[in-house]
Protein backbone atom coordinates (compact mmCIF):
# COMPACT_ATOMS: atom_id res chain seq x y z
CA UNK A 1 0.00 0.00 0.00
CA UNK A 2 2.62 2.40 0.65
CA UNK A 3 4.22 1.81 -2.81
CA UNK A 4 1.29 3.33 -3.77
CA UNK A 5 2.63 6.92 -2.48
CA UNK A 6 4.48 9.35 -4.38
CA UNK A 7 7.98 9.32 -2.18
CA UNK A 8 8.33 13.17 -3.05
CA UNK A 9 5.16 14.12 -2.09
CA UNK A 10 5.48 12.19 2.14
CA UNK A 11 4.72 15.29 4.05
CA UNK A 12 3.49 15.44 7.65
CA UNK A 13 -0.11 15.26 5.84
CA UNK A 14 0.64 12.80 2.94
CA UNK A 15 2.46 10.61 6.26
CA UNK A 16 -0.84 10.44 8.03
CA UNK A 17 -2.38 9.03 5.11
CA UNK A 18 -0.82 6.65 4.60
CA UNK A 19 -1.24 5.59 8.55
CA UNK A 20 -4.62 5.97 7.41
CA UNK A 21 -4.57 3.23 4.92
CA UNK A 22 -3.03 0.88 7.61
CA UNK A 23 -5.18 1.13 10.32
CA UNK A 24 -8.99 1.71 8.85
CA UNK A 25 -7.38 -1.69 6.55
CA UNK A 26 -5.56 -3.73 9.41
CA UNK A 27 -8.22 -5.98 9.93
CA UNK A 28 -8.19 -6.25 6.16
CA UNK A 29 -4.33 -7.26 6.27
CA UNK A 30 -4.29 -9.09 8.77
CA UNK A 31 -7.35 -11.62 8.88
CA UNK A 32 -6.66 -15.16 7.72
CA UNK A 33 -7.66 -16.18 4.10
CA UNK A 34 -6.86 -18.63 1.24
CA UNK A 35 -3.55 -17.57 -0.48
CA UNK A 36 -4.81 -14.86 -2.98
CA UNK A 37 -4.11 -16.75 -6.15
CA UNK A 38 -7.02 -18.79 -4.94
CA UNK A 39 -8.83 -16.41 -3.51
CA UNK A 40 -11.40 -16.67 -6.27
CA UNK A 41 -11.12 -19.74 -8.55
CA UNK A 42 -15.13 -19.67 -9.99
CA UNK A 43 -16.58 -22.81 -11.71
CA UNK A 44 -20.14 -23.93 -11.84
CA UNK A 45 -19.54 -27.36 -9.13
CA UNK A 46 -21.08 -26.98 -5.83
CA UNK A 47 -17.70 -26.86 -3.78
CA UNK A 48 -16.60 -23.25 -5.12
CA UNK A 49 -19.51 -21.62 -3.11
CA UNK A 50 -18.79 -19.97 0.43
CA UNK A 51 -20.30 -22.97 2.73
CA UNK A 52 -20.59 -23.37 6.97
CA UNK A 53 -19.11 -25.42 9.05
CA UNK A 54 -20.02 -25.04 13.11
CA UNK A 55 -18.93 -21.73 13.27
CA UNK A 56 -16.72 -21.44 10.14
CA UNK A 57 -17.52 -20.22 6.38
CA UNK A 58 -15.32 -22.44 3.93
CA UNK A 59 -14.31 -21.83 0.74
CA UNK A 60 -13.02 -25.28 -1.23
CA UNK A 61 -13.02 -26.61 2.41
CA UNK A 62 -10.85 -24.13 3.73
CA UNK A 63 -11.87 -21.93 6.84
CA UNK A 64 -11.86 -18.38 5.42
CA UNK A 65 -13.48 -15.00 6.53
CA UNK A 66 -15.03 -12.14 4.76
CA UNK A 67 -13.26 -8.86 5.25
CA UNK A 68 -13.95 -5.64 3.21
CA UNK A 69 -16.74 -3.29 2.97
CA UNK A 70 -20.23 -2.19 2.71
CA UNK A 71 -21.13 -0.42 -0.48
CA UNK A 72 -24.87 0.70 0.66
CA UNK A 73 -25.42 2.79 -2.53
CA UNK A 74 -27.28 5.48 0.13
CA UNK A 75 -27.74 7.94 -3.10
CA UNK A 76 -29.74 5.72 -5.14
CA UNK A 77 -31.44 3.93 -2.42
CA UNK A 78 -35.43 4.87 -1.73
CA UNK A 79 -36.94 6.47 1.40
CA UNK A 80 -40.33 8.06 1.51
CA UNK A 81 -41.56 6.97 4.60
CA UNK A 82 -41.97 8.35 7.85
CA UNK A 83 -39.60 9.54 10.58
CA UNK A 84 -36.60 8.37 8.69
CA UNK A 85 -37.24 11.24 5.77
CA UNK A 86 -36.70 11.65 2.14
CA UNK A 87 -33.67 10.33 0.82
CA UNK A 88 -32.04 8.54 -2.00
CA UNK A 89 -32.63 8.68 -5.83
CA UNK A 90 -35.07 5.90 -6.08
CA UNK A 91 -33.05 5.19 -9.32
CA UNK A 92 -30.45 2.75 -9.70
CA UNK A 93 -28.59 4.71 -12.46
CA UNK A 94 -27.18 6.98 -9.27
CA UNK A 95 -25.08 3.91 -7.81
CA UNK A 96 -21.51 5.51 -7.26
CA UNK A 97 -19.84 2.07 -7.33
CA UNK A 98 -17.66 1.11 -10.41
CA UNK A 99 -14.89 -1.06 -11.46
CA UNK A 100 -12.81 0.90 -10.28
CA UNK A 101 -14.02 0.11 -6.70
CA UNK A 102 -13.51 -3.17 -7.22
CA UNK A 103 -9.84 -3.13 -8.33
CA UNK A 104 -9.02 -0.43 -5.37
CA UNK A 105 -10.63 -3.02 -2.55
CA UNK A 106 -9.23 -5.87 -3.53
CA UNK A 107 -5.57 -3.91 -3.58
CA UNK A 108 -5.91 -2.93 0.02
CA UNK A 109 -7.22 -6.57 0.77
CA UNK A 110 -10.28 -6.27 1.09
CA UNK A 111 -12.71 -9.92 -0.29
CA UNK A 112 -16.29 -8.89 -0.35
CA UNK A 113 -18.42 -6.04 -0.77
CA UNK A 114 -21.71 -5.67 1.47
CA UNK A 115 -24.02 -4.44 -1.42
CA UNK A 116 -27.05 -2.41 -0.79
CA UNK A 117 -30.21 -2.31 -2.59
CA UNK A 118 -33.61 -0.92 -2.79
CA UNK A 119 -36.96 -2.71 -3.37
CA UNK A 120 -38.20 0.43 -5.89
CA UNK A 121 -35.56 -0.78 -7.89
CA UNK A 122 -36.87 -4.44 -8.46
CA UNK A 123 -40.60 -2.71 -9.02
CA UNK A 124 -40.05 0.14 -11.45
CA UNK A 125 -37.69 -2.09 -13.72
CA UNK A 126 -36.86 -5.29 -12.68
CA UNK A 127 -34.72 -6.39 -16.30
CA UNK A 128 -32.38 -3.34 -16.16
CA UNK A 129 -32.09 -3.86 -11.89
CA UNK A 130 -30.50 -7.28 -12.97
CA UNK A 131 -28.96 -5.78 -15.57
CA UNK A 132 -27.42 -3.27 -13.57
CA UNK A 133 -26.64 -6.17 -11.07
CA UNK A 134 -25.01 -8.53 -13.33
CA UNK A 135 -22.32 -6.08 -14.18
CA UNK A 136 -21.57 -5.90 -10.90
CA UNK A 137 -21.32 -9.59 -10.83
CA UNK A 138 -18.71 -9.39 -14.04
CA UNK A 139 -16.87 -6.25 -12.12
CA UNK A 140 -16.46 -8.93 -8.87
CA UNK A 141 -16.03 -11.56 -10.39
CA UNK A 142 -13.04 -10.02 -12.75
CA UNK A 143 -11.09 -8.90 -9.88
CA UNK A 144 -11.71 -11.52 -6.98
CA UNK A 145 -14.48 -9.90 -4.72
CA UNK A 146 -17.25 -11.78 -3.47
CA UNK A 147 -20.94 -9.61 -3.03
CA UNK A 148 -23.54 -9.87 -0.11
CA UNK A 149 -26.71 -9.03 -1.62
CA UNK A 150 -28.47 -6.73 0.91
CA UNK A 151 -32.19 -5.37 0.61
CA UNK A 152 -31.69 -1.64 2.74
CA UNK A 153 -35.34 0.40 1.78
CA UNK A 154 -38.37 -2.47 1.62
CA UNK A 155 -41.50 -2.26 0.01
CA UNK A 156 -43.09 1.12 -0.04
CA UNK A 157 -39.83 2.82 0.52
CA UNK A 158 -39.49 2.76 4.02
CA UNK A 159 -36.05 2.01 5.83
CA UNK A 160 -36.03 0.86 9.11
CA UNK A 161 -32.33 0.91 10.80
CA UNK A 162 -33.23 -0.46 14.15
CA UNK A 163 -34.41 2.68 16.23
CA UNK A 164 -36.40 4.71 13.07
CA UNK A 165 -39.06 3.72 13.08
CA UNK A 166 -41.28 0.20 12.45
CA UNK A 167 -42.47 0.31 9.04
CA UNK A 168 -45.92 -0.84 7.64
CA UNK A 169 -44.39 -3.63 6.14
CA UNK A 170 -44.61 -5.97 8.97
CA UNK A 171 -48.59 -5.60 9.21
CA UNK A 172 -49.13 -5.35 5.27
CA UNK A 173 -49.18 -9.25 4.06
CA UNK A 174 -49.15 -7.75 0.36
CA UNK A 175 -46.22 -5.69 1.40
CA UNK A 176 -44.54 -9.05 3.18
CA UNK A 177 -45.16 -11.63 0.05
CA UNK A 178 -43.77 -8.80 -2.24
CA UNK A 179 -40.36 -9.03 -0.41
CA UNK A 180 -40.66 -12.73 -0.47
CA UNK A 181 -40.58 -12.69 -4.33
CA UNK A 182 -37.82 -9.94 -4.59
CA UNK A 183 -35.22 -12.92 -3.04
CA UNK A 184 -37.05 -15.63 -5.24
CA UNK A 185 -36.46 -13.74 -8.24
CA UNK A 186 -32.74 -13.09 -6.65
CA UNK A 187 -32.55 -16.82 -6.31
CA UNK A 188 -32.94 -17.40 -9.58
CA UNK A 189 -31.01 -15.11 -11.05
CA UNK A 190 -27.97 -15.97 -8.65
CA UNK A 191 -28.71 -19.54 -7.77
CA UNK A 192 -25.56 -20.71 -9.91
CA UNK A 193 -23.26 -17.88 -9.43
CA UNK A 194 -20.49 -18.56 -7.13
CA UNK A 195 -18.87 -15.01 -7.06
CA UNK A 196 -22.34 -14.20 -4.79
CA UNK A 197 -21.51 -14.83 -1.49
CA UNK A 198 -25.44 -15.14 -0.43
CA UNK A 199 -28.10 -13.23 0.41
CA UNK A 200 -28.72 -10.75 3.78
CA UNK A 201 -32.61 -10.81 4.22
CA UNK A 202 -33.18 -7.55 5.73
CA UNK A 203 -31.31 -4.49 6.81
CA UNK A 204 -31.76 -3.24 10.71
CA UNK A 205 -35.05 -5.05 11.08
CA UNK A 206 -37.47 -3.19 13.47
CA UNK A 207 -40.89 -5.65 14.19
CA UNK A 208 -43.68 -4.29 16.09
CA UNK A 209 -42.74 -3.81 19.69
CA UNK A 210 -39.12 -4.86 18.75
CA UNK A 211 -40.13 -9.06 18.61
CA UNK A 212 -37.52 -10.84 18.10
CA UNK A 213 -39.87 -13.97 17.37
CA UNK A 214 -41.97 -12.03 14.54
CA UNK A 215 -38.52 -11.20 12.76
CA UNK A 216 -37.58 -14.66 13.26
CA UNK A 217 -40.80 -16.26 12.21
CA UNK A 218 -40.78 -13.63 8.80
CA UNK A 219 -36.86 -14.51 8.18
CA UNK A 220 -37.80 -18.36 8.61
CA UNK A 221 -40.36 -18.02 5.51
CA UNK A 222 -37.95 -15.53 3.60
CA UNK A 223 -35.05 -18.46 4.23
CA UNK A 224 -36.79 -21.57 3.08
CA UNK A 225 -38.35 -19.68 -0.22
CA UNK A 226 -35.04 -19.07 -1.12
CA UNK A 227 -33.84 -22.70 -0.31
CA UNK A 228 -36.36 -23.97 -2.31
CA UNK A 229 -34.99 -23.01 -5.15
CA UNK A 230 -30.81 -22.68 -4.22
CA UNK A 231 -29.53 -24.50 -1.77
CA UNK A 232 -25.87 -23.27 -2.09
CA UNK A 233 -25.67 -19.69 -1.36
CA UNK A 234 -24.94 -18.14 2.18
CA UNK A 235 -27.91 -16.72 3.92
CA UNK A 236 -27.69 -13.47 6.55
CA UNK A 237 -29.65 -13.37 9.71
CA UNK A 238 -29.71 -9.92 11.02
CA UNK A 239 -30.19 -9.94 14.99
CA UNK A 240 -32.38 -6.85 16.25
CA UNK A 241 -31.47 -3.51 17.54
CA UNK A 242 -30.28 -5.33 20.77
CA UNK A 243 -27.62 -7.71 19.27
CA UNK A 244 -28.06 -10.68 21.02
CA UNK A 245 -29.71 -14.02 19.44
CA UNK A 246 -31.84 -15.97 22.02
CA UNK A 247 -32.48 -18.98 18.64
CA UNK A 248 -31.40 -20.11 15.88
CA UNK A 249 -32.98 -20.56 12.05
CA UNK A 250 -33.51 -23.68 10.81
CA UNK A 251 -31.57 -24.69 7.54
CA UNK A 252 -28.01 -24.74 6.59
CA UNK A 253 -25.43 -22.30 5.68
CA UNK A 254 -26.76 -19.36 7.71
CA UNK A 255 -24.51 -16.98 8.89
CA UNK A 256 -25.75 -14.56 12.01
CA UNK A 257 -25.34 -11.25 11.80
CA UNK A 258 -25.19 -8.30 14.13
CA UNK A 259 -23.76 -4.44 13.51
CA UNK A 260 -21.36 -2.92 16.29
CA UNK A 261 -21.65 0.44 16.06
CA UNK A 262 -20.93 0.19 20.58
CA UNK A 263 -20.97 2.09 22.27
CA UNK A 264 -23.41 4.75 20.55
CA UNK A 265 -22.14 7.73 22.54
CA UNK A 266 -19.07 7.06 20.84
CA UNK A 267 -19.75 5.94 17.12
CA UNK A 268 -22.88 8.59 16.65
CA UNK A 269 -22.37 11.34 18.82
CA UNK A 270 -20.76 14.31 17.59
CA UNK A 271 -19.55 15.96 20.80
CA UNK A 272 -15.96 15.61 21.85
CA UNK A 273 -15.06 11.88 22.87
CA UNK A 274 -12.33 10.01 23.31
CA UNK A 275 -11.01 6.54 23.37
CA UNK A 276 -10.25 4.58 25.55
CA UNK A 277 -12.75 6.33 27.21
CA UNK A 278 -16.12 5.99 29.21
CA UNK A 279 -19.62 5.97 28.40
CA UNK A 280 -22.98 5.98 30.93
CA UNK A 281 -24.53 2.66 30.06
CA UNK A 282 -27.60 0.97 31.51
CA UNK A 283 -25.26 -0.71 34.00
CA UNK A 284 -23.23 1.97 34.97
CA UNK A 285 -19.89 4.16 33.75
CA UNK A 286 -17.70 1.65 31.48
CA UNK A 287 -14.31 1.75 30.09
CA UNK A 288 -14.16 0.87 26.43
CA UNK A 289 -10.26 0.04 25.77
CA UNK A 290 -8.57 -2.91 23.44
CA UNK A 291 -8.58 -4.94 27.14
CA UNK A 292 -12.14 -4.63 28.10
CA UNK A 293 -13.85 -5.35 24.48
CA UNK A 294 -11.48 -8.53 25.29
CA UNK A 295 -13.35 -9.18 28.11
CA UNK A 296 -10.20 -7.70 30.60
CA UNK A 297 -10.42 -5.25 33.39
CA UNK A 298 -8.39 -2.27 32.90
CA UNK A 299 -7.70 1.14 34.10
CA UNK A 300 -7.89 4.76 33.24
CA UNK A 301 -6.53 7.96 34.98
CA UNK A 302 -5.90 5.72 37.99
CA UNK A 303 -9.61 4.40 38.18
CA UNK A 304 -10.24 0.87 37.45
CA UNK A 305 -12.94 -0.57 35.13
CA UNK A 306 -14.02 -4.10 35.18
CA UNK A 307 -15.12 -6.07 31.75
CA UNK A 308 -18.61 -6.42 31.73
CA UNK A 309 -21.53 -7.29 29.24
CA UNK A 310 -21.64 -3.77 28.76
CA UNK A 311 -18.24 -3.83 26.70
CA UNK A 312 -16.94 -6.88 26.53
CA UNK A 313 -18.09 -7.73 22.88
CA UNK A 314 -18.46 -11.44 23.78
CA UNK A 315 -21.99 -10.90 25.61
CA UNK A 316 -22.61 -7.09 23.95
CA UNK A 317 -22.76 -8.17 20.59
CA UNK A 318 -23.15 -12.27 20.60
CA UNK A 319 -20.05 -13.62 19.94
CA UNK A 320 -20.18 -15.86 22.80
CA UNK A 321 -23.83 -17.00 22.02
CA UNK A 322 -22.17 -17.60 18.25
CA UNK A 323 -18.95 -19.68 19.80
CA UNK A 324 -21.38 -21.56 22.14
CA UNK A 325 -23.98 -22.37 19.30
CA UNK A 326 -21.26 -22.79 17.55
CA UNK A 327 -22.32 -20.74 14.51
CA UNK A 328 -20.35 -18.05 12.28
CA UNK A 329 -21.05 -15.46 13.39
CA UNK A 330 -20.51 -11.63 10.50
CA UNK A 331 -20.35 -8.25 11.85
CA UNK A 332 -22.35 -6.37 8.89
CA UNK A 333 -21.70 -3.00 9.99
CA UNK A 334 -19.00 -1.64 12.14
CA UNK A 335 -16.98 1.94 12.44
CA UNK A 336 -17.62 5.59 13.98
CA UNK A 337 -19.48 8.84 12.69
CA UNK A 338 -17.71 11.22 14.85
CA UNK A 339 -16.92 14.42 12.48
CA UNK A 340 -13.30 14.52 13.61
CA UNK A 341 -14.23 14.89 17.39
CA UNK A 342 -12.56 11.20 18.13
CA UNK A 343 -9.29 11.55 19.67
CA UNK A 344 -7.91 8.23 19.92
CA UNK A 345 -10.18 7.43 16.57
CA UNK A 346 -6.96 5.15 15.30
CA UNK A 347 -6.82 2.73 18.59
CA UNK A 348 -10.98 2.02 18.44
CA UNK A 349 -10.19 0.83 14.67
CA UNK A 350 -7.26 -1.35 15.35
CA UNK A 351 -8.63 -2.36 18.42
CA UNK A 352 -12.15 -2.94 17.32
CA UNK A 353 -11.00 -4.97 14.02
CA UNK A 354 -8.23 -7.11 16.44
CA UNK A 355 -10.98 -8.00 18.29
CA UNK A 356 -12.97 -9.30 15.46
CA UNK A 357 -9.65 -11.15 14.31
CA UNK A 358 -9.49 -12.65 17.66
CA UNK A 359 -13.46 -13.77 18.20
CA UNK A 360 -13.02 -15.57 14.99
CA UNK A 361 -15.52 -13.45 13.42
CA UNK A 362 -15.96 -11.56 9.53
CA UNK A 363 -16.56 -8.25 9.07
CA UNK A 364 -17.86 -4.98 6.65
CA UNK A 365 -16.50 -1.38 7.44
CA UNK A 366 -18.85 0.99 7.08
CA UNK A 367 -18.53 2.54 4.96
CA UNK A 368 -16.41 2.54 1.33
CA UNK A 369 -18.44 5.25 -0.19
CA UNK A 370 -21.98 6.92 1.81
CA UNK A 371 -22.74 10.30 0.14
CA UNK A 372 -26.09 10.70 2.26
CA UNK A 373 -24.19 11.22 5.86
CA UNK A 374 -20.40 11.32 6.87
CA UNK A 375 -19.67 7.74 6.98
CA UNK A 376 -17.20 7.83 3.84
CA UNK A 377 -13.67 6.53 3.32
CA UNK A 378 -12.87 9.18 0.73
CA UNK A 379 -13.04 12.99 1.26
CA UNK A 380 -14.92 13.91 -1.27
CA UNK A 381 -16.71 10.65 -1.39
CA UNK A 382 -16.39 9.89 -5.22
CA UNK A 383 -12.69 9.54 -5.68
CA UNK A 384 -11.16 5.47 -5.62
CA UNK A 385 -7.72 6.23 -5.34
CA UNK A 386 -5.35 5.39 -2.75
CA UNK A 387 -4.12 9.53 -2.18
CA UNK A 388 -7.71 10.28 -1.90
CA UNK A 389 -8.38 8.21 1.58
CA UNK A 390 -8.41 10.80 4.42
CA UNK A 391 -5.30 10.98 6.80
CA UNK A 392 -7.22 10.25 10.04
CA UNK A 393 -10.68 8.11 9.75
CA UNK A 394 -12.93 11.25 11.63
CA UNK A 395 -12.27 13.12 9.56
CA UNK A 396 -13.20 10.84 6.70
CA UNK A 397 -16.77 11.71 7.88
Amino acid sequence: MIALIDNNAITKHSFHKVIFIVIVLLSFTLMPIIPQNEALVLGAGSTDFLTTQGKDIKYKGQTMYLRGSNAHNIEALCSRYGSAGNWGSCNIDSINLSEADYIRTKIEGGNHFRFGMAYRWYQDDKVKMFTVLDQHVAWAKKHGIWLVWNIFTLPGDCYEGFVVQSCPFWNDSTKKQQLKQFWVDMAMRYKDEPVVAGYDLLNEPLPPNGTYNTWKVYAQELTDAIRAIDPNHLIFFMSLSDPTFTSKLNGTNIVYEIHDYTPMGMTHDTTPNAYPGTTAEWCGTVLWSQKTINGLSDTLNGTNYPSTSCNDLGKRVSFDWAASNNVPMYVGEWGPQVFGNFSGGYDYIKDRGQAYIGYGVSHAFYSWKHLKDNWSIFPNKKDTDAAAMLPWYPKVL
